[in-house]
């Protein structure tokens, strides 16, 4: 599975929907931006998203509404409410509504992009689980090709490591199929059934991998308001694929 993923910012500010391109665009990460709800659903019926960025307050539309609406349009769509100071109670209704989280202007950037990169995971362990479930039983949905004796010495190794509980660590150059071991090895393992969850270790930002990766508790540093679990602990039961680690 493609660990790249896309965000739909919607906010009619100028400013904020020029910082947020600017400051969430990665490699991994897609974003697009709308100034308004009819924008948002122009850019929805051309594109997929995971994640949804909402200011609660839009020239054309209210905010909880135009939620409800996209999540509608994309069921495994996760939406991050942006409210100003007073509003508590719409972020709160907001949540009721299925929102994943909210944040108040103004607001922490290294806060935001933390909630959008677990927005997305819920997203992807959703659509992995129903990946799993599809394929229960069934040929494993990747497989190594060729019967060359390096081929069968990958495949020797995958069999070999994967009813075991210990770390591996998977060698090669880039597009040599690193991915599609890790995924042999978990639809070969007594962990088949559980998430297979992807992080690529390039987008992480360097002063705050620690914490995507581990987790924090509230108050360990400037924008931690609340207590994280980490990647490690979304893939808890599963196997976790640390990608570009170099």
């Amino acid at each position: 599975m493609n660990s790249a993923y896309s965000v739909l910012v919607v906010d009619d500010e100028p400013s904020i929907g020029k910082l947020l391109l600017k400051e969430l665009t990665t490699p991994a990460r897609a974003v697009h931006v709308a100034a308004s709800a009819r924008e948002a659903r122009e850019l929805l019926a051309k594109n997929e998203y995971e994640v949804a960025v909402l200011d609660i307050r839009l020239p054309d539309a209210n905010g909880l509404d135009l939620m409800v609406e996209l999540r509608q349009r994309q069921e495994d769509l996760e939406t991050i409410l942006i409210t100003g100071h007073g509003a508590i109670d719409t972020a709160v209704e907001a949540m009721k509504l299925g929102a994943f989280d909210y944040v108040t202007k103004p607001f922490n950037l290294a806060e935001l992009e933390l909630l959008i990169e677990r927005a997305y995971q819920r997203t992807y362990l959703r659509r992995e689980n129903r990946r799993l479930r599809h394929f229960q039983g069934q040929t494993p949905p990747v497989q190594l090709v060729g019967n060359s004796p390096a081929i069968k010495q990958v495949r020797y190794l995958i069999e070999k490591v994967a009813p075991t509980e210990v770390p591996v660590l998977i060698t090669g150059e880039s597009g040599a199929g690193k991915e599609v071991a890790a995924h042999l090895i978990q639809t070969l393992s007594k962990r088949a059934d559980k998430p297979f969850f992807i992080k690529n270790c390039a987008t992480l930002q360097k002063e705050l991998a620690r914490s995507e990766l581990f987790g924090h508790l509230r108050g360990s540093f400037t924008g931690a308001v609340e207590n994280s679990e980490g990647f490690m602990a979304f893939a808890n039961k599963g196997t976790l694929f640390l990608d570009e680690i170099g």
